[in-house]
């Protein structure tokens, strides 16, 4: 299941999506670039919960969503397939 469809959304003339960054870290996931695994999410589990246990940091949360390519939000419902990266130098490198 996921959280939004591929096509992004156009209002007034504009495109509506998230910011290169994200783009550009979900294409990676995408094409092998980064390391990671599949996780389908249970219950009421956030990204914010996801990345404490992952990393250490909940704050973290954005890059599940990226690498997953589901939008911004830490609340995601359950069923929803996230890929966690496993190595975040591959990650930061992106950031800039």
């Amino acid at each position: 299941m996921r959280r939004y469809g591929a096509t992004e959304l156009v209002r007034g003339g504009r495109i509506v999506g998230t910011s290169r960054t994200c783009s550009d870290i979900h294409r990676a996931v995408r094409s092998g670039g980064i390391s990671g695994f599949r996780y389908i999410t249970k219950g009421s589990e956030r990204l914010d919960q996801l990345a404490a246990r992952q990393y250490g940091d909940g704050t973290l949360w954005w890059l599940l969503a990226a690498s997953s390519g589901i939008g911004w939000g830490p609340q995601v419902p359950a069923g929803t397939v996230i890929f966690i990266p496993t190595d975040l130098g591959q990650m930061l490198s992106f950031t800039g």
